[in-house]
């Protein structure tokens, strides 16, 4: 799947898909004195698990808004990994 984006409408098969799905990306990083490296990620429904090079880094729940979460520790300088699964299945809510 091409990320950033949204699986649904990569591929006719997945029109309806509601099932959790990986994204995985790859990027080199150089550290640098004094700095921090947060991962953003402009939205993601539902829940989500991000790790960087294996490390788990967060998990959250929400759809339609962006996140941040720094991830300074779980990188290497040169290349480094990141996956996010993400669950887009409904579930329903408890009854009151």
């Amino acid at each position: 799947m091409k990320a950033p984006g949204h699986w649904n409408p990569q591929r006719d098969n997945l029109s309806f898909c509601a099932k959790p799905t990986w994204y995985k990306r790859g990027f080199t990083y150089q550290p640098s004195e004094h700095t921090c490296l947060y991962l953003h990620v402009r939205a993601a429904n539902y829940r989500s698990w991000l790790s960087v090079n294996g490390n788990k880094v967060f998990e959250r729940d929400g759809g339609y808004t962006g996140f941040n979460r720094e991830a300074t520790s779980v990188v290497q300088a040169a290349d480094n990994f990141v996956v996010a699964e993400v669950d887009n299945e409904r579930h329903l809510g408890k009854p009151d």
